[in-house]
């Protein structure tokens, strides 16, 4: 799966912020995040704790990593016996999802950039998703620029949500153009 995104090359942006989300019915585990700087994936992450292995300093939480408001108890990092795919380790993050609310995990990334500039965003996920509505309800790994003239410009690279966390881990990568 691959999403190319082209915004205005006139703007620049300098705040970055890379989400995991799950706005539909059901839970969704989310581990090994990717997003770096470049057109092909490369050994350089510029996620923190992609992984989710170093715990945060609030219970279940993760370092690095934010739960936005619409988060509650339910929506954990930690070790889940889930069939982990491949070479995943077993920590994870865990949101459970809300049909009326957009519960997000993300981590802020302050850089120098330009428009033009190309990112890559790849992560593993496993879900019961119910059908997602584009824009209001996703199942999915998204990037918002915030530029320096303070206009935002979000992307998503959306999971299959035609699965349940019976079936296999998804793998999602896609290329971000700021």
């Amino acid at each position: 799966h691959s999403v190319t995104y082209y915004a205005d090359p006139s703007y620049n942006s300098n705040v970055i912020k890379v989400f995991v989300q799950n706005g539909s019915i059901g839970t969704a585990y989310f581990d090994c995040l990717q997003f770096e700087e470049g057109q092909s994936a490369g050994r350089y992450n510029l996620l923190e704790n992609s992984d989710f292995t170093i715990a945060g300093t609030i219970a279940d939480t993760a370092y690095g990593w934010t739960e936005s408001t619409t988060c509650d108890t339910n929506d954990v990092r930690g070790q889940f016996d889930i069939d982990n795919a491949g070479k995943l380790d077993s920590y994870v993050y865990s949101i459970q999802g809300d049909a009326t609310s957009n519960k997000e995990v993300y981590q802020t990334i302050t850089m120098n950039g330009y428009g033009g500039d190309v990112f890559t965003l790849a992560g593993w996920a496993k879900g019961d998703s119910a059908p997602t509505e584009e824009g209001t309800r996703d199942f999915a790994l998204s990037v918002t620029f915030t530029y320096t003239d303070g206009t935002t410009e979000t992307k998503y690279i959306r999971f299959n949500t035609d699965t349940d966390c019976n079936n296999y881990w998804q793998y999602a990568a896609g290329q971000v153009v700021a």
